[in-house]
């Protein structure tokens, strides 16, 4: 059976219609002149105003509970917000340590940059860290010092490959092994030894980590990462307020010698970063996404309309109506958002829809009459009813997002669902226009091959494909009712950036420290009575205060220090009493090195560790022995973090007692609110909080005591409850308002079921296989949920519409408006 003639002579009640079409086949140039126009001023205006903002708290309502209590808590302590974290990685954990000393002590050099510099390992804590350990650990540290002490005492006093080798001879000497001298415990000095000659041979930056050797007896913690925390100065740039932060920060690191050459690497994290980052992926990632974008479009189009010129036409006016959207979006919403930017997706994947139903059914009534002006004539008057009913049903779809208290999707919904009726305008407007004027005069040539729908006879076999639907949505339900939401915003970030890397890195090595959670108390004495309640919670490792800063049973523990300082005497470990050696001086002490290795015995219990250090240095001598430069080299790199690490020791064992007046003021400051009286408690959940059940589970314990309770925990949980309660609002509303429309338009119940079980069949595919992939909705990928139930009721209406022309099912199947759905569907798959 043929397609339906197109209705080139409407009836009087379409005389409006009729005169708009024929004003714009007679004035096509001047609207699309008007049209470029307004196309460039609005182009204009988008470039000077455009901008991202990426505060995720902004994206919810500051009237929710839990957003005035980040807020309060924000007022009390402003130096824990917009932070920057500096990640310095070294090549031992004392030189990591000395390394962001030195680069902290610049940063906190440029004061109107960085006003408050923050370094979580300070010196103070790490001289002072024998009094925060344990009775039993404090004992045992004592006993690796005291057995350590030899070590300690030979290359403090002489540090360099003459100390080395003395110190080799003293523990292989006859006298120590009359005293019965246990010398496994040096095994793994000879061990390390042999790996730092060996890189340093092979041409490597690895030098000896005296402080990962003797690390718990120094009491030292960490490893060879440390952090700076700094809350800087943001520029002006809107799109990029940090970057003068962290071009300063990068600047300052070179200027430490902190580069890959001396064996650190500097990389910056935190949210200052990480909005960075995020406005990098949003804006560059965008343009070259685009691009490809369009070029696939224009190929599909080109392919599935069989005319370049008519896909040209569309994306031109998509590209037009593109910037309308964008410049009223401006004006009238402001900013673009972390969800509101996603509106582009939506645009292209509803409004190149409009566009191909339109073109389409012109091609349609095109390849019957073969004239222009009819064509152009029936199709806006077949396409204008479903186009403006699809149109507002998308825009009810996005509208409905309004009144949750997701600002986000709210400015989403205002900027997506006013950016339909702009789409709808520009197709029934400005697209015949376009057309006419890219089409030229002239009769059609040749027919356009559409209704290949129709011999599928789909309507012969209507009640198994009705059975297979119902089936499948009932056996997808329970997977699709499965399906989480994940609030974090590192979800939605590009795991390629620099700062989500490293956060990443973070979030596995120790996620405790990442999502913590932030109670406010009016004073100390109510914290510490807060945290001592928190603290016996199941979910809760430790509730930090600024008391807990404070050692107890000091006494005992400074005691025992200072026994400890009579064996391993800390004047001993003052200035080295012998310089290392110069380029002579080296050679000689190699040589004799070597010569006291080969005298270790091959059946001792160094016999294995001592061969190894040997084979190292013959190999090194073997190709650098007569370069006095490698040599020295070679001394430096076995010296190690050696002078950090005594002085280090040193510290330790001249600490004295702690007050609360002793802590930095850095550290004061996070816990105690000078000017209010206000207080922090600082919690820690013991449980994976990177799961989410666990971290709604700590998040609901710590809340049950204090209710006030905010920070990253509290923001990603009470985030997810209110972007769920918010979707199920706006999909309630969308579901009424969407029904409410298409029954004032169909008149009949059984139509509108129709357009909108196939949408609802659509949701529980979706949800069941995002289920079953084991993805989840986030800050990203949520837009999804208005483009579907845009696209859904649009595809449903242009079927509904179609048939309700009075055409059979099978004749239906047979037009162009099958194909254009489809058409329709690849072309929002490749957007």
């Amino acid at each position: 059976m043929s397609s339906p003639e197109p209705q080139s002579s409407p009836s009087a009640r379409h005389g409006a219609i009729v005169a708009i079409v024929e004003w714009l086949q007679g004035h096509a140039r001047l609207v699309f002149a008007l049209a470029l126009a307004l196309t460039v001023a609005c182009g204009v205006y988008v470039a000077r105003t455009f901008t991202i903002t990426t505060d995720f708290e902004a994206l919810l309502s500051p009237n929710l509970p839990f957003q005035r209590d980040a807020a309060a808590f924000a007022r009390a302590f402003p130096q824990l917000q917009d932070a920057l974290v500096v990640v310095v990685d070294g090549p031992t954990p004392a030189l990591a340590r000395e390394g962001a000393e030195r680069l902290a002590a610049r940063l906190t050099a440029a004061k109107a940059l960085f006003p408050d510099v923050y370094v979580p390992e300070s010196p103070f804590l790490v001289a002072h860290g024998l009094l925060y350990l344990e009775p039993a650990q404090l004992q045992e540290v004592a006993g690796q010092l005291t057995q350590a002490q030899p070590l300690i005492g030979t290359l403090a006093a002489d540090p360099g490959l003459r100390g080395l080798a003395g110190l080799i001879g003293q523990v292989t000497s006859p006298e120590a092994a009359k005293a019965g001298a246990d010398l496994s415990g040096f095994a793994p000095v000879l061990t390390a030894l042999a790996d730092t000659v060996t890189a340093t041979d092979r041409g490597a930056f690895h030098p000896m980590a005296w402080s990962a050797l003797m690390q718990d007896g120094a009491g030292e913690g960490g490893g060879a990462r440390q952090f700076i925390v700094v809350r800087p100065t943001l520029g002006s740039d809107p799109l990029q307020p940090g970057a003068p932060a962290m071009d300063a920060v990068r600047r300052a690191a070179a200027a430490a010698d902190l580069d890959a050459a001396h064996g650190f690497r500097v990389r910056l994290t935190g949210p200052v970063a990480l909005d960075a980052a995020q406005v990098h992926a949003a804006t560059e990632g965008t343009v070259g996404a685009g691009l490809l974008t369009v070029g696939l479009l224009a190929l599909l189009l080109g392919v599935g309309l069989y005319s370049l010129r008519i896909a040209a036409a569309i994306l031109l006016v998509l590209a037009m109506s593109f910037v309308w959207s964008a410049a009223l979006a401006l004006a009238v919403v402001g900013p673009f958002n972390l969800i509101s930017i996603a509106f582009a997706i939506l645009f292209i994947g509803l409004g190149v829809d409009f566009g191909i139903q339109f073109a389409v059914r012109y091609t349609e009534d095109l390849s019957v009459s073969g004239a222009r002006r009819p064509a152009l004539r029936a199709a806006l008057f077949g396409a204008a009813r479903s186009l403006t009913l699809a149109a507002s049903a998308a825009a009810i779809s996005f509208y409905a997002t309004v009144p949750t208290h997701y600002s986000g999707l709210a400015a989403l919904g205002v900027v997506s669902g006013t950016s339909m009726l702009v789409a709808l305008a520009a197709t029934l407007v400005v697209l015949p226009a376009v057309l006419a004027v890219l089409a030229g005069g002239g009769r059609h040539r040749g027919r356009m091959r559409y209704g290949g729908f129709g011999r599928l006879a789909l309507h012969r076999h209507s009640k198994v494909i009705v059975g297979v639907a119902l089936l499948a949505g009932l056996v997808a339900l329970p997977f699709a009712l499965n399906v989480g939401f994940d609030a974090d915003p590192a979800s939605v970030q590009d795991p390629r950036a620099e700062a989500v890397q490293v956060f990443d890195e973070m979030r596995h090595s120790d996620p405790a420290s990442l999502y913590t959670i932030d109670v406010l108390a009016p004073d100390e004495k109510a914290a510490e009575a807060l945290a001592a309640r928190l603290s016996r919670l199941p979910t809760v490792a430790r509730a930090l205060t600024l008391g807990s800063f404070i050692p107890d049973d000091q006494g005992t523990k400074l005691a025992a220090i200072q026994e400890l300082a009579m064996i391993v005497p800390p004047f001993t470990l003052a200035t080295p009493r012998s310089a290392p050696t110069d380029a002579g001086g080296a050679q000689a002490a190699l040589a004799d090195l070597r010569t006291r290795l080969r005298a270790v015995p091959a059946d001792g219990p160094l016999g294995a560790a001592g061969a190894r250090l040997n084979a190292a240095l013959d190999r090194f001598v073997a190709r650098h022995g007569r370069d006095d430069a490698a040599v020295l080299r070679l001394q430096h790199r076995l010296i190690g973090d050696l002078p950090e690490t005594v002085a280090t020791v040193r510290e330790t064992l001249t600490a004295g007692p702690v007050t609360r007046d002793d802590l930095p003021a850095a550290l004061r400051a996070r816990y105690l609110n000078p000017r209010t009286g206000q207080a922090r408690v600082e919690v820690f959940s013991k449980l994976d909080v990177t799961r989410p059940e666990n971290l709604e589970r700590f998040v609901t314990e710590v809340q049950s005591v204090a209710p006030h309770a905010a920070g990253t925990s509290v923001t990603l949980v009470e985030t997810g409850r209110a972007v769920v309660a918010a979707f199920r609002t706006s999909t309630i509303l969308a579901a009424a308002g969407i029904f409410a429309l298409l029954f004032l338009v169909l008149r009949n119940v059984g139509r509108v079921l129709l357009v909108l079980l196939p949408l609802s069949l659509a949701g529980v595919l979706t949800l069941a296989t995002m289920a079953v992939l084991g993805i989840s909705f986030n800050l990203g990928n949520v837009i999804v949920l208005p483009l579907m139930i845009g696209l859904g009721v649009a595809f449903g209406v242009y079927f509904v519409l179609r048939w309700a022309e009075g055409i059979a099912v099978e004749d239906v199947l047979r037009t162009s408006m099958p194909d254009a759905v489809l058409l329709s569907g690849l072309a929002t798959m490749v957007s």
